[in-house]
């Protein structure tokens, strides 16, 4: 992940200074418009221009910056992350009612209601300091959910998030410190060039911080987002084992168990299998000794030899 990038690539993009002028544009009647709540509108296009910046770092597009021709998109896509933020955001807000209740029981006259409306009030902002840590820490993770398919369940998805937050629980802190600390010094270097021009300075400048701080965040998810991709669906994240990784115990089984079924089916006609002949000569000896002809030829013959033997005996 570089950090630095995320600010230096702005002056390499085309026409970089007619999309700032452009966004700094939309940020300044917005702020305008506030007053009649009308001005909102701007900043929900600003959230969703963010948003495709991300995508384009994720997805590798050139120009990163976009250009501002799809502000309809814009609009619906941001005004759907302010509410995914806004429910990650609701926590804090809730612990901030506690806060305000003991700052008003410390005011009182009662010794003890005071002690126990300032113990209160300490609690409640060490809690809400400590949900303040895991929003950004979790920021990146519901941002980078809701880029996948822009839809607000998919920012809501906690299980899966904290899973790959986890993950990559290391990169995630370098990502939310890298954030504050930008933030913080964009802004100062706005405000402090602003009144460097005589004050005038100011009506552009802040704009254009909050602009650039915008870039900065969302390029910095987007980095994150290309090297630790959060989607189940692609290969980073898949453990599923694909054909070449099969084991071999089962490509040995699958080969000793074709082999002999090739060379039985060749060793058959060979080997097992006697021909015709050989079968009739197999048959035809032992019925030779058993036919009635040369059985009857065959049992006189003993007892000639075995007279004439005698009688041959008898003259000695």
């Amino acid at each position: 992940m570089d950090i630095m990038q995320a600010v230096t690539f702005i002056p390499e993009e085309e026409r970089w200074m007619e999309k700032l002028a452009i966004g700094v544009g939309v940020i300044l009647v917005s702020s305008v418009l506030s007053i009649v709540l009308v001005g909102i509108l701007g900043f929900f296009i600003l959230g969703g221009y963010s948003i495709r910046l991300l995508q384009n770092v994720r997805d590798g597009r050139h120009p990163v910056l976009p250009e501002w021709n799809d502000w309809g998109g814009d609009l619906t896509r941001g005004f759907k992350y302010a509410v995914v933020v806004f429910v990650w955001w609701l926590a804090a807000v809730l612990l901030y009612v506690p806060i305000f209740l003991g700052a008003a029981m410390s005011g009182g006259d009662n010794g003890f209601v005071q002690f126990m409306g300032a113990l209160i009030m300490v609690a409640g902002l060490c809690l809400a300091l400590l949900y303040t840590i895991f929003f950004y820490l979790a920021q990146p993770g519901f941002t980078i959910a809701f880029a996948t398919d822009e839809r607000i369940n998919s920012g809501l998805e906690l299980s899966k998030i904290w899973r790959w937050t986890r993950a990559n629980l290391g990169q995630v802190i370098i990502a939310a410190i890298a954030v504050v600390i930008g933030n913080f010094v964009i802004a100062s270097l706005a405000g402090i060039i602003g009144l460097l021009i005589c004050g005038i300075g100011l009506v552009v400048t802040i704009p254009l911080g909050v602009l650039v701080v915008s870039i900065f965040q969302f390029h910095i998810f987007g980095q994150l987002a290309r090297e630790f991709p959060l989607d189940d669906s692609q290969p980073a994240s898949v453990d599923a084992p694909t054909p070449d990784d099969a084991s071999p115990e089962p490509a040995g089984l699958i080969e000793t168990e074709q082999a002999p079924d090739v060379d039985e089916t060749q060793a058959e006609p060979e080997e097992s299998i006697p021909s015709e002949e050989e079968i009739r000569d197999v048959w035809a000896e032992p019925e030779e000794p058993t036919s009635s002809d040369e059985g009857t030829s065959e049992t006189p013959a003993a007892p000639e030899e075995s007279a004439s033997s005698d009688d041959e005996v008898g003259k000695f």
